[in-house]
């Protein structure tokens, strides 16, 4: 054989002898890496499901959050609308001693007006009876004095 030619079937044999071992390596390979996927993807899932119960706590426990701050803004809320009466009440209220004030200050006003009224009215009566009086006791003086005289 030519140098060539036994060149060649040395290399023909020896890719044919790496052929079977080719063969044999790339699905142990595959199978390599397909355990160490296998693995990783065992670890997350593991550490999903740690996840998923550390949120399913949370959850839970903002649920039970949520649910009170609701109760709280309730509360707030008939708070609010029990204030909000209370102040429609007690404005009415002042309204109401505002109007009653008022009426009463007129009524003082025309009963002050009254009694002046009342007053002069009675002043001047009591001048005139003073009068009256006076011119009384003046005649009673000229009877006495003219019964003196004439007895």
């Amino acid at each position: 054989m030519h140098f060539p030619n036994l060149q060649h079937h040395i290399n023909s044999g020896f890719l044919d002898s790496q052929l079977p071992r080719r063969e044999y390596d790339d699905p142990l390979s595959a199978l390599s890496q397909a355990q160490t996927r296998i693995t990783i993807l065992g670890r997350k899932c593991q550490a999903c499901d740690a996840e998923i119960g550390s949120l399913t706590k949370e959850r839970s426990i903002l649920r039970a959050r949520v649910e009170s701050l609701e109760s709280q803004l309730q509360e707030s809320q008939e708070s609010r609308d029990e204030a909000q009466r209370e102040s429609a009440t007690k404005g009415k209220q002042y309204v109401d001693i505002m109007a009653m004030a008022t009426k009463i200050q007129a009524q003082g006003d025309l009963d002050l007006q009254r009694w002046k009224v009342e007053k002069e009215e009675w002043e001047y009566e009591r001048q005139t009876l003073a009068q009256r009086l006076a011119v009384l006791q003046r005649k009673n003086e000229v009877h006495g004095r003219m019964r003196e005289k004439i007895e």
